[in-house]
């Protein structure tokens, strides 16, 4: 069915969102077929499949490794396959991994990366004391205990080893894999669809943000995937979104990993501060940064990425 959509003279972007989600839900089928497969006890298995893991303390170890399959698979591999075998396109050239790269790019992601944070607990907290229905509060606040609990629960690392697997799953996969496919992909759809890059930016950060979980962190993840979104618009190299996606979760796990050693006193990857000053001079120094990235962006940007695939010269 998806073979028969793509072969269309002219694939509407819609269509083309179907043929990912499809890829995208297949490769979970896969990554679970891969994962029960992977475990000695294929018995057990098929008991956590059809039961879940209602009991995260005994099989930690399970889920974390389906986690981990399901990471490269299901972001990274289809991503990659869509791309090469749907698109027909050059990796390289279709992400922007060729284009020039400006130094000042590195010190903009960087200042980014920090300038944004207060914004972002701001989001999360006001969302908490957002009027909404109590039945939804209810809903979001189990929600995001769940997430918690079971996020803290599968980075409980017991040698590093493990912390390295961790951090190939969170720093490497998720950042590669999730750039490639909410910015690399399905941004680029959407501009195609609707030709307005702030509406593809919103469209596809709320699919970044949905995905990760309706919790109370939903607006704050939304914020971060509409800077990604511009800085890869900016920049017209995804490189530099990868660069903040992967520092943004690796300073997460490494701070918890050195609070789980008694390094760090206070576990920084989870508690939120936030102050109504701080968050002003936040939102002044991420909307000059914002004004940089545009000053300095790529003077050649509107000749590949954001125009349409067909026209693409590359």
């Amino acid at each position: 069915f998806c073979t028969f959509i793509y072969m269309q003279k002219e694939t509407h972007p819609f269509l083309r969102i179907l043929i990912w989600l499809g890829l995208f839900f297949m490769s979970h089928v896969l990554a679970i077929i891969i994962w029960s497969f992977s475990l000695p006890d294929t018995a057990k298995a098929i008991q956590i499949i059809t039961e879940g893991f209602n009991d995260l303390e005994t099989y930690k170890n399970q889920l974390f490794s389906l986690q981990f399959i399901t990471h490269l698979t299901t972001f990274l591999l289809v991503a990659i396959y869509y791309i090469t075998y749907i698109e027909k396109k050059n990796l390289n050239t279709y992400l922007g991994f060729n284009v020039k790269i400006k130094p000042v790019y590195f010190l903009l992601t960087i200042g980014l990366l920090f300038s944004c944070q207060p914004i972002v607990m701001l989001l999360v907290e006001g969302f908490k004391n957002f009027p909404l229905p109590a039945s939804w509060h209810s809903y979001l606040l189990l929600s995001h205990e769940t997430a918690e609990y079971t996020t803290k629960t599968l980075l409980q690392f017991e040698s590093p080893f493990q912390f390295f697997l961790g951090f190939l799953m969170v720093g490497i996969f998720a950042g590669f894999g999730e750039e490639i496919t909410f910015r690399g992909i399905i941004q680029k759809l959407f501009h195609d669809w609707f030709k307005n890059i702030h509406t593809a930016i919103i469209m596809s950060s709320l699919i970044f943000s949905l995905l990760h979980g309706i919790t109370y962190n939903l607006l704050g993840i939304w914020f971060i995937g509409a800077l990604l979104g511009y800085i890869y618009y900016f920049t017209g190299n995804l490189w530099f979104s990868i660069l903040f996606h992967f520092l943004n979760n690796t300073i997460q796990i490494v701070s918890l990993y050195f609070f789980q050693l008694g390094i760090l006193k206070e576990d920084y990857s989870s508690v939120v501060y936030y102050s109504i000053p701080l968050s002003i001079i936040s939102l002044i120094c991420t909307t000059g940064i914002i004004f940089l990235f545009n000053k300095f962006k790529n003077p050649n940007f509107n000749q590949y990425q954001f125009i349409t695939f067909k026209n693409n010269p590359n």
